[in-house]
Protein backbone atom coordinates (compact mmCIF):
# COMPACT_ATOMS: atom_id res chain seq x y z
CA UNK A 1 0.00 0.00 0.00
CA UNK A 2 1.36 3.39 -1.00
CA UNK A 3 0.89 6.06 1.62
CA UNK A 4 1.67 9.65 0.84
CA UNK A 5 2.89 11.90 3.60
CA UNK A 6 1.53 15.39 3.64
CA UNK A 7 2.52 18.47 5.56
CA UNK A 8 -0.20 20.48 7.17
CA UNK A 9 -0.73 23.92 5.63
CA UNK A 10 0.13 25.58 8.95
CA UNK A 11 3.43 23.71 9.25
CA UNK A 12 4.19 24.40 5.56
CA UNK A 13 3.66 28.15 6.07
CA UNK A 14 5.89 28.13 9.17
CA UNK A 15 8.66 26.31 7.30
CA UNK A 16 8.42 28.73 4.37
CA UNK A 17 8.65 31.72 6.72
CA UNK A 18 11.65 30.20 8.52
CA UNK A 19 13.49 29.54 5.25
CA UNK A 20 12.72 33.05 3.99
CA UNK A 21 14.06 34.56 7.22
CA UNK A 22 17.21 32.44 7.05
CA UNK A 23 17.78 33.46 3.42
CA UNK A 24 17.35 37.14 4.21
CA UNK A 25 19.80 36.92 7.12
CA UNK A 26 22.36 35.22 4.87
CA UNK A 27 22.19 38.03 2.30
CA UNK A 28 25.04 40.52 2.43
CA UNK A 29 24.39 44.02 3.75
CA UNK A 30 25.15 45.59 0.37
CA UNK A 31 21.51 45.82 -0.65
CA UNK A 32 21.92 42.96 -3.14
CA UNK A 33 21.04 39.34 -2.50
CA UNK A 34 23.73 36.71 -2.76
CA UNK A 35 23.92 34.76 -5.98
CA UNK A 36 22.27 31.36 -5.64
CA UNK A 37 24.70 28.42 -5.21
CA UNK A 38 23.40 26.91 -8.46
CA UNK A 39 23.99 30.25 -10.27
CA UNK A 40 20.37 30.46 -11.45
CA UNK A 41 18.58 33.80 -11.71
CA UNK A 42 15.55 35.62 -13.04
CA UNK A 43 11.78 35.27 -12.74
CA UNK A 44 11.77 31.46 -12.93
CA UNK A 45 14.02 31.38 -9.86
CA UNK A 46 12.20 33.69 -7.46
CA UNK A 47 13.59 36.84 -9.11
CA UNK A 48 17.08 35.84 -7.92
CA UNK A 49 19.90 38.22 -8.88
CA UNK A 50 23.49 37.56 -9.81
CA UNK A 51 26.62 38.53 -7.89
CA UNK A 52 28.37 41.86 -8.54
CA UNK A 53 29.64 42.34 -12.12
CA UNK A 54 27.75 39.25 -13.35
CA UNK A 55 24.62 39.17 -15.48
CA UNK A 56 21.53 36.99 -15.86
CA UNK A 57 20.93 35.24 -19.18
CA UNK A 58 17.52 34.72 -20.78
CA UNK A 59 17.94 31.04 -19.83
CA UNK A 60 18.26 32.02 -16.16
CA UNK A 61 21.99 31.51 -15.58
CA UNK A 62 24.44 33.97 -13.98
CA UNK A 63 27.59 34.58 -15.97
CA UNK A 64 29.86 37.19 -17.36
CA UNK A 65 30.76 39.88 -17.46
CA UNK A 66 32.22 39.10 -20.90
CA UNK A 67 29.93 36.27 -21.94
CA UNK A 68 27.55 36.83 -24.85
CA UNK A 69 24.42 36.40 -22.74
CA UNK A 70 25.27 39.62 -20.90
CA UNK A 71 23.87 41.49 -23.88
CA UNK A 72 20.66 43.27 -22.90
CA UNK A 73 18.96 41.84 -26.01
CA UNK A 74 19.56 38.30 -24.75
CA UNK A 75 18.93 38.78 -21.03
CA UNK A 76 16.31 40.44 -18.89
CA UNK A 77 17.30 44.05 -19.70
CA UNK A 78 19.58 44.08 -16.65
CA UNK A 79 16.81 43.53 -14.08
CA UNK A 80 18.55 40.56 -12.42
CA UNK A 81 22.15 41.53 -13.03
CA UNK A 82 24.44 42.03 -10.07
CA UNK A 83 25.63 45.51 -9.15
CA UNK A 84 28.41 46.96 -11.28
CA UNK A 85 31.95 46.87 -10.06
CA UNK A 86 33.10 50.03 -8.35
CA UNK A 87 34.94 52.16 -10.87
CA UNK A 88 38.69 52.24 -10.51
CA UNK A 89 39.87 55.59 -9.28
CA UNK A 90 41.15 57.77 -12.09
CA UNK A 91 44.55 58.93 -10.99
CA UNK A 92 46.96 60.59 -13.36
CA UNK A 93 49.49 63.37 -13.22
CA UNK A 94 49.79 63.58 -17.01
CA UNK A 95 50.43 67.10 -18.24
CA UNK A 96 52.65 70.06 -17.33
CA UNK A 97 53.45 71.00 -13.72
CA UNK A 98 55.28 73.93 -12.13
CA UNK A 99 57.81 72.28 -9.85
CA UNK A 100 59.18 73.48 -6.49
CA UNK A 101 62.68 74.07 -7.95
CA UNK A 102 61.41 76.57 -10.57
CA UNK A 103 61.35 74.04 -13.40
CA UNK A 104 58.42 72.82 -15.47
CA UNK A 105 57.93 69.07 -15.46
CA UNK A 106 55.76 67.37 -18.06
CA UNK A 107 54.44 63.92 -17.23
CA UNK A 108 53.11 61.62 -19.94
CA UNK A 109 50.18 59.21 -19.51
CA UNK A 110 52.53 56.27 -20.22
CA UNK A 111 54.41 56.85 -16.94
CA UNK A 112 57.37 58.81 -18.28
CA UNK A 113 58.26 62.48 -18.07
CA UNK A 114 60.88 65.18 -18.40
CA UNK A 115 61.72 68.53 -16.85
CA UNK A 116 63.12 71.77 -18.25
CA UNK A 117 66.40 71.06 -16.36
CA UNK A 118 66.89 68.01 -18.66
CA UNK A 119 65.94 65.50 -15.96
CA UNK A 120 63.90 62.51 -17.14
CA UNK A 121 61.64 60.40 -14.99
CA UNK A 122 59.31 57.46 -14.62
CA UNK A 123 56.20 57.84 -12.49
CA UNK A 124 53.71 55.35 -11.11
CA UNK A 125 50.71 55.17 -8.82
CA UNK A 126 51.68 53.61 -5.49
CA UNK A 127 48.21 53.61 -3.91
CA UNK A 128 45.24 54.92 -5.88
CA UNK A 129 42.93 55.09 -2.85
CA UNK A 130 45.47 57.17 -0.90
CA UNK A 131 46.37 59.13 -4.09
CA UNK A 132 50.07 58.30 -3.61
CA UNK A 133 52.47 58.75 -6.54
CA UNK A 134 56.16 57.91 -6.93
CA UNK A 135 58.40 59.78 -9.36
CA UNK A 136 61.89 58.40 -9.99
CA UNK A 137 64.17 61.01 -11.59
CA UNK A 138 67.32 60.25 -13.61
CA UNK A 139 67.23 56.48 -13.12
CA UNK A 140 66.64 56.71 -9.38
CA UNK A 141 69.03 59.54 -8.53
CA UNK A 142 66.04 61.30 -6.93
CA UNK A 143 62.87 59.49 -5.83
CA UNK A 144 59.87 61.59 -4.82
CA UNK A 145 56.90 60.10 -2.94
CA UNK A 146 53.95 62.43 -3.28
CA UNK A 147 50.23 62.75 -2.59
CA UNK A 148 47.94 64.15 -5.28
CA UNK A 149 45.39 66.60 -3.85
CA UNK A 150 41.69 65.74 -4.06
CA UNK A 151 41.17 68.32 -6.81
CA UNK A 152 44.16 66.94 -8.76
CA UNK A 153 45.88 70.34 -8.88
CA UNK A 154 48.83 69.84 -6.51
CA UNK A 155 51.41 67.24 -5.52
CA UNK A 156 53.16 67.37 -2.13
CA UNK A 157 55.60 65.00 -0.44
CA UNK A 158 59.26 64.26 0.14
CA UNK A 159 62.20 62.76 -1.70
CA UNK A 160 64.35 59.87 -0.48
CA UNK A 161 66.39 62.29 1.65
CA UNK A 162 63.33 63.69 3.41
CA UNK A 163 63.39 67.05 1.59
CA UNK A 164 59.95 68.51 0.83
CA UNK A 165 58.98 68.50 -2.84
CA UNK A 166 55.86 69.84 -4.52
CA UNK A 167 54.28 70.75 -7.79
CA UNK A 168 51.25 72.60 -9.11
CA UNK A 169 49.38 71.60 -12.25
CA UNK A 170 49.71 74.27 -14.96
Amino acid sequence: MNRRRTVSPLLGAALTAAFSLAASLAAPATGYAQERPDHRCGPSFGDASCAPTRCCSAAGYCGGPTEAHCSSQLGFEGRFNGPPAAPAPSLTIAGPWSWFNNTVSTFDANGTGRATNNFTCRWRVLDAAARRIEISWNNGQWVDTLTLSADGRSLTGTNQRGMRVSGTRR
